[in-house]
């Protein structure tokens, strides 16, 4: 079974993907955490974090070239104005990051023939680095930030490099242990942050968080502090900006993004429906105990 590829740019940097996987192990079950060692190898905290850059690492690679190819999400959209996205309107030909996400749940559960260990074992790493991907404003959006200069701290870098690097960095003296702990003292898992679907269709479940992430760019990353796409430009982003629209927003993106990786990979793994907490039970990520596709239910491992 042919691997989908993933997007590559302007995800989250190595600081907060890792502090996505930090989150996420805390959530995992015990049954989850036995699979991923046995998929990935090794203790599944380290394999956890070290797959969630997984991706961006392995695109950079001759024989990785293939996964940065048309593979990201091509919304008709215009931040601050419209923001939209399609799960059919917005893939590729060729395939996208929500085609991609079913695709790796599919090898991960031998959907609809066996898989080998070692295409399970990647398709894992990719599952894995998609999840703070899709809850990254500016990888969902016409708008990426990749082409517009601003400054943080006085030093000229791009909108795309502040939201995805240059937060999480600021936030926690570059530190992912430091950044995870931060979270998981302010968000508390819940039926919210898990987004609690009705049913866990992947690309279902891949569209309501990447949707997420688009209307992010319309309401947060192109609206706050009154700036607009025209003439955020050039601006000293260090202040209210930083404070009071980027901080909350990446917080809680990494903090869903974490919830959502360790309930997922508990439903593929062991048919538990969201988190195991305790003192809670469960908080549910969707109404089953099975993963659904076009009303066929995935196999359960």
């Amino acid at each position: 079974m042919a691997l989908a590829a993933i997007p590559s740019v302007t995800a989250f940097g190595p600081v907060g993907s890792q502090a996505v996987a930090l989150v996420a192990q805390n959530f995992m079950t015990a049954k989850t955490i036995k699979a991923v060692n046995k998929m990935l190898g090794g203790d599944a905290s380290v394999a956890l974090v070290n797959a969630a850059t997984y991706g961006n690492r392995y695109s950079a690679t001759p024989e990785g070239a293939w996964s940065t190819a048309g593979f990201s999400m091509f919304p008709k959209d215009a931040p601050a104005a419209i923001c939209n996205l399609s799960v059919l309107q917005d893939c590729s030909t060729a395939g996208c990051a929500m085609t991609a996400f079913g695709n790796f749940t599919n090898i991960l559960t031998d959907y609809p023939t066996p898989s080998t260990a070692a295409q399970k074992s990647q398709a894992l790493r990719l599952l894995i680095s998609l999840f703070p991907s899709m809850h990254t404003p500016l990888s969902n959006t016409a708008a990426t930030g990749t082409n517009i200069n601003i400054k943080y701290n006085g030093a000229a870098e791009t909108l795309s490099t502040f939201w995805s690097t240059t937060v999480p960095n600021a936030l926690s003296n570059t530190n992912a242990t430091t950044l995870a702990s931060s979270i998981l003292s302010t968000f508390k898992p819940n039926s919210t942050l898990l987004a609690n679907l009705s049913t866990c269709w992947p690309t279902t479940t891949m569209g309501q968080y990447v949707g997420e992430s688009n209307t992010l760019a319309c309401t947060a990353v192109y609206a706050g502090n009154g700036y607009s796409p025209a003439d955020i430009a050039g601006k000293e982003l260090k202040g209210n900006y930083y404070k009071n629209v980027a901080t909350p927003v990446v917080k809680e993106r990494i903090a869903s993004a974490g919830y959502r990786m360790a309930a997922y990979l508990n439903l593929i793994f062991g048919g538990e429906p969201g988190l195991v907490v305790p003192g809670v039970a469960i908080v549910p990520m969707c109404n089953t105990t099975a993963l659904t596709h076009a009303g066929t239910a995935f196999k359960t491992t």
